[in-house]
């Protein structure tokens, strides 16, 4: 939540590259109220933008491949 960029001022700057579709796609591995606060962050600029298309994608969810590749890093940091 408190990572940079903002997502705020980030769905601002891609509504003003004249792109017609913006795809926000949540790097979360969890639902919950961070989840729930891109899909509201992303439903207001979607009003602010209306000549814009935007879609907000499934978050990444714990998939088998990402909880290998995130085991094997954390493997890899422990020197196992």
């Amino acid at each position: 939540a408190m990572a940079e960029p903002r997502i705020e001022p980030t769905l601002e700057q891609a509504a003003s590259t004249g792109a017609r579709h913006i795809v926000v796609q949540p790097h979360l591995l969890f639902a919950g109220e961070l989840l729930d606060r891109v899909a509201s962050l992303t439903s207001d600029a979607a009003r602010r933008h209306p000549n814009v298309t935007w879609s907000l994608t499934r978050h990444l969810g714990p998939e088998p491949e990402l909880v290998e590749c995130l085991v094997a890093s954390l493997a890899e940091i422990d020197g196992n």
